[in-house]
């Protein structure tokens, strides 16, 4: 998605389209577990029509991008194609930024997909709600929060994000362990103080 958008963005900016790509991806992670929420808690069939409301949505876009956004690449003829299968490879001059950043993501989304696992029961269960909306507010929150930092972080230098983002996974245990703490007080205050550090 990135690569498309940097060849298609009219100045061939790929830092704006890298960061479009990136909202893109985590404000609609966060637009979705609130909207299957909804759909599942006030519509009919709460275990079917959120699957269903997604493909309805995702039909059309792909039809809307099949049919609007041209392709970026000049196809070879015949005899240049080549159908090899190639092994991936990261230039030897960004290896480095490449391990650290991968490494950095790893870490952010295993802490985040923990989150998306287990926060919705939890949420429910600590606030007393039995409403499958709850769990989708609960993701949906900490989704819009990872896509507000993005925007508000962009301009910052891309060593010092990184840097940030390492001390961040390093946090990771310790967060958990102060979430467990509030988890065992049973109190909605320090709970949510737990997890703001």
């Amino acid at each position: 998605m990135t690569a498309a958008l940097a060849e298609l963005h009219p100045r061939g900016d790929r830092r704006a389209a890298a960061r479009t790509a990136t909202v893109a991806l985590t404000g609609g992670s966060a637009v979705g577990p609130l909207f299957g929420g909804v759909l599942a808690e006030y519509g009919p069939y709460s275990l079917v029509l959120p699957y269903l409301a997604n493909l309805g949505l995702l039909f059309p876009v792909i039809v809307g991008l099949w049919a609007a956004v041209p392709e970026t690449v000049a196809p070879k003829p015949k005899e240049e194609r080549s159908w090899r299968i190639r092994r991936p490879r990261v230039p030897a001059g960004v290896r480095y930024p490449f391990a650290l950043g991968s490494g950095v993501c790893f870490v952010a989304w295993a802490v985040a997909g923990l989150f998306i696992a287990l926060v919705p029961s939890y949420a429910a269960s600590l606030l007393d709600a039995d409403s499958l909306l709850v769990g989708g507010g609960a993701v949906s929150v900490m989704l819009g929060a990872a896509c507000a930092a993005q925007v508000v972080a962009r301009r910052a230098p891309v060593r010092w994000a990184m840097a940030s983002g390492v001390g961040g996974a390093h946090g990771a245990p310790r967060g958990a362990a102060r979430i467990r703490s509030g988890l065992k007080a049973r109190n909605t205050v320090l709970n949510m103080e737990c997890c703001a550090r």
